[in-house]
């Protein structure tokens, strides 16, 4: 089954961790517990995981401080998808491993690197393969050919729920 949506969850029990307007009430074990509950074969099929941070009222109500060129953004997405289609026939998301390995080979080194992250934090096969994926979209998006070892760890940063499961564990 293939999904492409959002879903949401609170940060903590309280909904403050991380706030900088209110303090989290919630005990270690109360977020250790509360992180747990989400189930690890659920995280691996999400690619990103990303905090949004609350906005005060006045931010809600002030208009966008930096003006956004939307249409650049818009149009170096195009040619990401382009890039992608053009080379596999299929966007980043729908490779398989082995076409995932052929279209973004890692020298040994950072292939080591990679291992001992995923390792320490604790994260499947399965989302390694994801991290994969998302650093292969970012050095598209990006126009780079090689996938860097900041890519790879952009792309794991965006796994954040995955990273506070291992934390606390």
């Amino acid at each position: 089954m293939r999904t492409n949506g959002k879903k949401a969850t609170r940060p903590c029990p309280c909904g403050h961790a991380g706030d900088t307007r209110q303090a989290c009430s919630c005990s270690p074990d109360r977020l250790r517990n509360y992180v747990g509950k989400l189930s690890g074969p659920l995280l691996d099929r999400l690619d990103l995981l990303i905090e949004v941070p609350a906005l005060s009222p006045a931010e809600l109500l002030e208009p966008e401080q930096l003006p956004m060129d939307w249409e650049s953004i818009r149009q170096r997405i195009a040619d990401c998808r382009a890039l992608q289609l053009q080379r596999s026939g299929k966007l980043n998301s729908d490779l398989g491993v082995e076409e995932l390995l052929a279209v973004s080979p890692l020298p040994a080194a950072r292939r080591s690197r990679l291992a001992q992250t995923m390792e320490k934090l604790g994260m499947s096969a399965r989302t390694t393969h994801r991290v994969i994926k998302v650093a292969r979209t970012i050095a598209d998006y990006n126009q780079r050919q090689d996938v860097t070892e900041a890519d790879l760890f952009e792309a794991i940063s965006y796994r954040r729920c995955a990273l506070l499961r291992s934390l606390v564990r």
